[in-house]
């Protein structure tokens, strides 16, 4: 025979269990909704991933390319000094050439004037 206070108590305890397994519903639904979130996150991780290695590759691509203009337009200025170096060169020659010429001219002049 069931009296009123097994029956409250039974009632009671099934309360309870519904209680558990629904937070134990709400738990793995919660388990299963970070899971799926972590397999999300792991995918996004693996592609940045791969697009950091390709951006690497790119990077060190334009890096050799950066490296090879550095060095066409370092042998230009090189160029580009020693024919300033040679135009000061020949420009100090023709100064120094005319000063003479001038200076011939101004005594044959002189000479002329005196004859």
């Amino acid at each position: 025979k069931v009296d009123g206070v097994d029956e409250a108590a039974f009632r009671a305890t099934c309360i309870r269990l519904r209680d558990v397994d629904s937070f134990i519903d709400r738990t793995n639904a919660t388990v299963k909704a970070l899971e799926e979130r972590a397999s999300k996150a792991s995918d996004e991780r693996s592609h940045i991933h791969e697009q950091l290695e390709a951006s690497s590759v790119v990077t060190a691509a334009l890096q050799r390319e950066v490296d090879a203009i550095v060095a066409v337009v370092g042998e230009e200025a090189v160029k580009r000094e020693e024919r300033d170096q040679a135009l000061d060169e020949a420009l100090a020659n023709t100064t120094h050439r005319d000063a003479h010429a001038q200076h011939v001219a101004h005594h044959a002049s002189t000479l002329e004037q005196l004859q």
